[in-house]
């Protein structure tokens, strides 16, 4: 009998199977994010590192410290010094508005949320509730939802317009200028403007973005429960009544989002439900919802503001404050409710949401110890400037541009264009002369040893950093063009910067090249204020004080005379006086010359004023008799360093034998 043998089977261990299931459920782990099956609690990770990514667009990195320990500001604010504006898509027009919509923007309506002019030097944007619902305006285009251009900026609007749809209060807006330096993005060819070009709103040069990538569009079918065309789209509340006792009288504003009055809202407001599944131009969060977004004052500190962003969390829920209640279409008004004072996060719809706050304290003070060493930064370029025109006067020696031209430099327009002639002179300008020998240069009768005394453009008058000067401009702190205006009517040089937002005003406009009026600039007005000026008045520096009591010159021909250089006036001619002929050693002999008295006496009293600064006083033999001392002629040359107050006046008397004089050399 052949006997067979039966292997037994071993079954499992309950360890290994334990151990199998670990493993499967480790790899299912892994696997699943990637299928887009995220559990909640990954969700809100995912959401968090969202907004840690939005928040270094905006501020920069948390941990970026100068050698002080104090926080460098980067990113959006860094660069723009606020928080990005927030964008929602063209709102909707009302079915009973009737005019023209969005065609070309020099065609468009007022009132439709498009820019519409300045308002205290910022772009002023406008929307009358008669013509459109505070909605965002979209379309299906081949079954995809598409955003109808352009995107109106929110504002806070003081007649409460703009209420729901504001930057307090429940919105669709996002910080489009993360991304996009093109923020308002027309659809249409609006012409060369200085704020409306082919892509409507362009942020200033200081933008350096992008900062974050653009949003994407992650699931173009993610509404389709809501709707699938615009018919259904139409067909979601709220809608429109065209009759009926509320005909013609639905809003935006019906149903508050204040659960317990049955008016209709958030809950069961299913266009937006809609539209917040629609991502594209959108920053969302890990169930690609889009986040929400509001600019508010902070109660925590005075002045301050709080940039919010929300996700609505996995119940794709929220409740906001909407600035009042609406009860049977009839809205009342509540100043109060808005994010900062009434959002609730112990409501049911809110407990889930996700917040992330940015307070403007932040940057603040950093901003503002930046803009105070700015300011002084300024002022100091300022002084500097001045002193380059009148030197150290009235306490001091002017040794500027005014001692050497007698004049103030003449001012150049942005075209490089200048006027010499008194009637014809830009009044406001550029002083390319302080720095630039061009078209510049003076008399220059005697230049001994180097000296710089004397008239006659010199050298550059001023010297700063290449940060600050180039060849045509001198620049402030804040890389604004430093601009001089020359009122010749009150005798007055102002010296503006136009500070940090690069702004001024003269009568609310600004004034031509060709007339000024100092007393017209109101350093108080709004736009004015940050200004940094300082003014320069001939008063200051002029004139000078001196009185040369007595010349005497032994053995002097007949023909020798004075002249004294810096006389003030149209011509700048110097002062030439003939000397008389007397016997001043007592020798026997009427060989000798002497001046008068009153000759060469020079103060704010006298007949010919004299400038402060390096005066040159020519004794000469005037051979050929034409009032000037020429090369070849004999002659002896005094310096007098003459100041502005009469407590410095230079009172003395000159004697000199005619053997001293030497041969002149004009330059």
């Amino acid at each position: 009998m052949k006997l067979i043998k039966i292997n037994k089977i071993k079954g499992f261990t309950l360890l290994e199977i334990l151990i199998a299931i670990f493993i499967v459920s480790l790899i299912s782990a892994m696997i699943w994010p990637s299928l887009g099956h995220l559990s909640e609690s990954s969700r809100i990770c995912e959401t968090e590192k969202i907004m840690d990514e939005i928040e270094k667009a905006i501020l920069g990195p948390k941990n970026n410290y100068d050698e002080n320990g104090k926080r460098i500001i980067k990113g959006f604010v860094g660069d723009m010094k606020r928080w990005p504006w927030l964008w929602e898509p063209r709102p909707e027009i009302k079915p009973s508005f009737e005019g023209t919509a969005w065609e070309l923007p020099s065609n468009m309506s007022p009132g439709l949320g498009q820019f519409c002019g300045y308002e205290n030097g910022e772009p002023k944007y406008y929307v009358d509730p008669s013509k459109v619902f505070l909605r965002p305006d979209g379309e299906f285009k081949q079954k995809f939802f598409k955003w109808k251009r352009p995107f109106r900026k929110l504002y806070d609007d003081p007649s409460n317009n703009d209420h729901i749809g504001g930057l307090k209060t429940e919105n669709e807006g996002q910080p489009r200028g993360l991304w996009t330096k093109f923020v308002e993005d027309y659809p249409y060819s609006a012409g060369p403007n200085e704020f409306l070009d082919h892509k409507g709103h362009i942020l200033s040069d200081d933008w350096k973005g992008p900062y974050l990538a653009p949003p994407k569009n992650f699931k173009k079918d993610s509404g389709d429960h809501y709707a699938k065309s615009d018919i259904e789209y139409e067909n979601l509340e709220p809608i429109w009544h065209s009759s009926g006792i509320h005909a013609n009288s639905e809003t935006w504003e019906d149903g508050c989002y204040n659960p317990t009055t049955g008016e209709l809202g958030e809950f069961f407001d299913d266009k937006e439900k809609f539209r917040l599944l629609q991502t594209n131009e959108r920053l969302t969060d890990a169930w690609k919802r889009a986040l929400r977004f509001f600019i508010t004052e902070d109660p925590d500190n005075h002045g301050g503001t709080i940039f919010w962003i929300i996700s609505e969390g996995p119940d794709f829920e929220g409740v906001y404050p909407s600035k009042g209640v609406c009860s049977s279409h009839s809205w009342t008004i509540d100043e109060t409710d808005t994010m900062e004072n009434k959002y609730d996060p112990e409501l049911p719809e809110n407990q889930d949401n996700i917040v992330r706050k940015l307070r403007s304290s932040i940057f603040e003070k950093i901003f503002k110890e930046e803009t105070d060493e700015k300011i002084n930064k300024t002022k100091e370029i300022l002084e500097k400037i001045k002193k380059s025109i009148t030197g150290d006067s009235p306490f001091g020696s002017n040794t500027g541009f005014y001692s050497d031209m007698l004049r103030f430099p003449y001012l150049y327009n942005e075209s490089g264009e200048y006027k010499t002639t008194s009637d014809e002179l830009f009044k406001k300008g550029y002083p390319k002369g302080l720095f630039n020998k061009s078209n510049q240069v003076g008399k220059v009768p005697f230049e001994k040893n180097g000296n710089s005394f004397g008239t006659g453009w010199k050298h550059s008058y001023l010297n700063l950093s290449s940060i600050y000067m180039d060849n045509d401009y001198i620049y402030d702190a804040f890389g604004n063009k430093i601009i001089l205006f020359n009122d010749t009517t009150e005798k007055i040089f102002l010296i503006l910067s136009p500070g940090p937002d690069n702004s001024y005003e003269f009568y609310n406009e600004d004034p031509p090249e060709t007339e000024i009026d100092i007393n017209s600039y109101d350093p108080l007005s709004e736009v004015n204020q940050d200004n940094i000026i300082l003014k320069i008045s001939e008063n200051d520096f002029l004139p000078g004080f001196l009185k040369i009591e007595k010349i005497t010159i032994l053995n002097a021909p007949s023909s020798v005379k004075a002249g004294i250089y810096g006389v003030i006036g149209e011509t700048q001619e110097p002062f030439i006086s003939a000397l008389s002929l007397i016997d001043a050693d007592s020798d026997g002999i009427v060989d000798d010359m002497a001046s008068s008295s009153s000759d060469f006496d020079f103060s704010d009293v006298s007949a010919k004023k004299l400038s402060s600064g390096g005066r040159y006083l020519v004794l000469f033999n005037d051979e050929n008799d034409n009032n000037i001392p020429d090369n070849s002629e004999s002659g002896k040359v005094y310096i007098y360093n003459v100041k502005s107050k009469s407590q410095y006046l230079i009172s003395l008397e000159i004697n000199i034998d005619f053997s001293e004089f030497n041969v002149l050399s004009i330059n």
